[in-house]
């Protein structure tokens, strides 16, 4: 125990918290995607093709939850919900 009372390795960061919240979002996003993208048209389709290997990246830069990483998640994430939203 530490001299503040918290066991060792108990504390949470929130970053990493947050980054986990983001990524899992990210997945559920991405999942949807692929589904109203089967009957999208060529432009929504295109723009995925351009936007799925970003998502890949930014999920590789995450597992450090870094601010960056992080701020890059929310990019990617809030680009998603864009792209969903003109899909529906």
């Amino acid at each position: 125990m530490t001299h503040d009372g918290i066991e060792p390795g108990t504390m949470k960061n929130p970053i990493e918290d947050q980054t986990k919240d983001l990524l899992s979002r990210l997945d559920t996003l991405r999942d949807e995607a692929k589904v109203k993208l089967h009957l999208a048209g060529l432009e929504l389709k295109s723009e995925w093709n351009r936007l799925e290997p970003e998502l890949d990246k930014v999920r590789d830069a995450a597992r450090e939850a870094t601010d960056a990483s992080k701020k890059a998640l929310e990019d990617s994430v809030h680009k998603l919900e864009g792209l969903l939203k003109r899909a529906s």
